[in-house]
């Protein structure tokens, strides 16, 4: 109530938006191949045997998880 009596509609700085279809699309193709990578590490880090191994497919795992989903929303701010 108080911003209608301070200031009128036509004062009221509103952000108009739009989106970039094909970077919208691109972001989308990142985020699956992340998850997909992030998942498929999964197999590996069951079927190999030695701990060493364990924590390196682990961490290559988080890794991808972890640029995969920095990048779709870098590519995702910039739609």
């Amino acid at each position: 109530m108080i911003l209608n009596i301070l200031t009128s509609p036509q004062d009221l700085n509103v952000i108009q938006g739009e989106h970039d279809g094909a970077f919208v699309l691109l972001s989308w193709l990142v985020a699956l191949a992340a998850s997909y990578a992030g998942l498929d590490i999964i197999k590996l880090v069951r079927n190999r045997s030695q701990p060493a191994w364990r924590h390196a497919w682990l961490w290559a795992g988080a890794s991808a998880m972890g640029l995969g989903v920095w990048s779709m929303h870098f590519i995702g701010m910039h739609a």
